[in-house]
């Protein structure tokens, strides 16, 4: 059921404690961001080795500007589709199924270049002079970063329209401080590898996303709109997205 708007009035006096919370979260991600994921980075890095650590990298870089290819960036259309949310505005009747809509396009475009990466795997690796034995790490990177980026954009964007950039910290900050904790035990109870590197990537970013979009798909069933695949059609979900084409 559609949340009920407050009145203007008592939406405008918010926007400025609403803008400085936002900023202060802001802050605390970036915080996090460069403490949690500069200490992994340093730990992995020591645990590893110069070359595994050098093999490590090449394998998530391929990872990362693979995924580039196809980011649509729909943090900002969700933001800038239901920022009526968080003004005061009223809910319009077809507000789950756009958002379901964004969700759907996204998981779609983040599999396109992970299977790409995976049917290209064996020449990817001989391209960037890998071990032999690399190509199942680009495999399960690929995977992993499905995983950990599927939604994560329709989630951060619809959390930034309602006001909730501390979901989003919070998120970030989980992430980067698992890797963190993972790579130590790791470390100290049986030895690091590459392998164990990439599962760790994978299940500490798989872990971030679920919570960030569960988080953010409470939210907007609470305040905005009930999510729901139940008469959801593909012509329709055209049609909605044409404006953002």
């Amino acid at each position: 059921m559609s949340a009920n708007a407050p009145p203007d009035n008592a939406t405008t006096p918010a926007k400025p404690g609403r803008f400085a919370h936002n900023v202060k979260w802001q802050f605390v991600a970036n915080g996090a961001q460069a403490a949690l994921g500069g200490g992994y980075l340093l730990v992995l890095g020591r645990s590893l080795g110069p070359a595994d650590f050098g093999t490590f990298s090449v394998v998530m870089a391929l990872v990362s500007v693979a995924g580039l290819l196809l980011d649509l960036r729909l943090q900002d259309v969700v933001a800038r589709e239901f920022a009526h949310a968080d003004e005061g505005g009223p809910a319009r009747a077809d507000d789950g199924a756009r958002i379901l809509d964004l969700f759907l396009l996204e998981v779609v475009t983040r599999a396109m270049p992970c299977l790409g990466l995976i049917l290209l795997s064996i020449p990817l690796a001989r391209l960037s002079r890998l071990p032999s034995d690399s190509v199942s790490l680009i495999v399960v990177a690929a995977a992993g970063f499905f995983l950990s980026k599927s939604g994560w954009g329709t989630s951060t964007g619809l959390l930034r329209a309602l006001g909730r950039t501390d979901v989003i910290a919070l998120c970030l900050s989980g992430d980067w401080g698992l890797r963190l904790v993972l790579t130590v035990v790791c470390f100290f109870v049986s030895g690091m590898t590459i392998e164990v590197a990439v599962i760790i990537t994978l299940v500490a970013g798989t872990l971030s996303n679920v919570a960030q979009v569960v988080a953010a798909g409470r939210e907007f069933d609470r305040r905005v709109a009930p999510i729901s695949l139940v008469g959801w059609k593909l012509g329709g979900a055209r049609a909605r997205l044409q404006k953002n084409r």
